[in-house]
């Protein structure tokens, strides 16, 4: 990476001028308000001779970046009013229509990459409460909180084709030939940015296609992993990273539904006679070993001992049985056993 003097180098040997702005006030302004690339991105607009720009100043790239930054605060502003007003309006409709979930379910139904996406933000200290509250089944006014914009704008298309009216009676039209946001690809192939005059990434083609493979397989943990290698054992583009990150987003989305799943499944599933019985004969030989006179203990049948999964599919199994005292008597003494799933003993007391 350039250092500011270097980059300010650079721009005098492409013609870019330092008269109205000197190159200390430059090196100040690109230090500690603006960097390069996005400086760099309005020079386009100027001609240039011999791979040369002229009369190009460095102050009249400051003053558009400026203009630039005043022109996005006034446009964020907008949007937040515009993406205010369409919530309003759209739960006021929803209201006369249904009980707010409906919509919703449907509409997630279709688009399941909204769920994975809200997902993403569980930890954050903003949402996880909602999150935690209403995931998956959101009512519209929580809804609308926790989606992006870009999604608001899909919720919104998704009504008018579920209920056949518009949520807002205005369009937002951009025409073509208006650049908003001004592209740092130069048309000559001499003038790309410096950052990619010096930067070049790593092909992980094929590492994209093992992680896909994987979460195709259902082996999303062996996904996650190689994710995490890949951002960790290569150089990569920015798209990439962004690509990385959603594949292992839906990875891990992937697997918590497997493990809710499986737990589900775990709660409804009947430990079987055989089980009962080769866990019952672990059981006697585990207690019979601490108890002071084993061969007086009084066993109930195996059937009077409870069995039951947990989530994880450890079976837990209850009950007690008689055994002398040191007063010569008989008295209960209860036992609790958590075996595996292989059915050796996890713990036990």
């Amino acid at each position: 990476m350039l250092s500011t003097d270097e980059l300010i180098c650079h721009m005098k040997e492409k013609g870019i001028q330092f008269n109205i702005v000197d190159e200390s006030a430059a090196k100040d302004f690109l230090t500690y308000n603006n960097y390069y690339m996005k400086l760099a991105a309005f020079r386009t607009n100027y001609e240039k001779v011999d791979n040369k720009y002229l009369n190009l100043e460095f102050a009249y790239l400051q003053e558009l970046s400026t203009i630039d930054m005043r022109l996005r605060y006034i446009i964020i502003n907008m949007c937040l009013d515009i993406e205010h007003y369409i919530k309003v309006t759209l739960l006021n409709k929803v209201k006369d229509k249904e009980d707010g979930y409906q919509l919703v379910r449907k509409f997630v139904t279709k688009n399941e990459r909204v769920l994975r996406n809200i997902y993403r933000h569980k930890a954050s200290e903003y949402s996880h409460g909602l999150i935690e509250n209403y995931y998956p089944f959101f009512p519209i006014w929580v809804f609308v909180e926790l989606i992006s914009f870009g999604d608001l704008t899909y919720l919104c298309e998704f009504y008018k084709k579920m209920y056949g009216e518009q949520v807002v009676f205005f369009d937002i039209h951009v025409p073509q030939n208006i650049q908003f946001n001004i592209s740092t690809q130069d048309t000559q192939s001499d003038e790309q940015t410096t950052e990619n005059e010096i930067i070049s990434f790593d092909d992980i083609s094929a590492n994209i296609n093992q992680i896909k493979s994987y979460i195709d397989s259902g082996m999303y943990l062996e996904a996650i992993q190689e994710c995490e290698k890949t951002e960790k054992e290569h150089k990569i583009s920015q798209e990439d990273i962004d690509l990385i990150g959603e594949l292992k987003n839906d990875a891990q989305w992937r697997y918590n539904e497997y493990i809710k799943q499986e737990k589900e499944n775990n709660k409804n599933k009947e430990v079987t006679d055989s089980q009962k019985r080769e866990m019952f004969d672990t059981i006697k030989s585990y207690v019979s070993s601490s108890l002071r006179s084993p061969s007086t203990a009084i066993w109930p049948d195996y059937t009077k001992t409870s069995y039951f999964y947990l989530e994880n599919g450890h079976i837990v199994a209850v009950g007690h049985l008689e055994a002398m005292n040191g007063f010569g008597g008989y008295g209960k003494v209860p036992y609790y056993f958590e075996f595996n799933e292989d059915l050796t003993v996890n713990w036990w007391n």
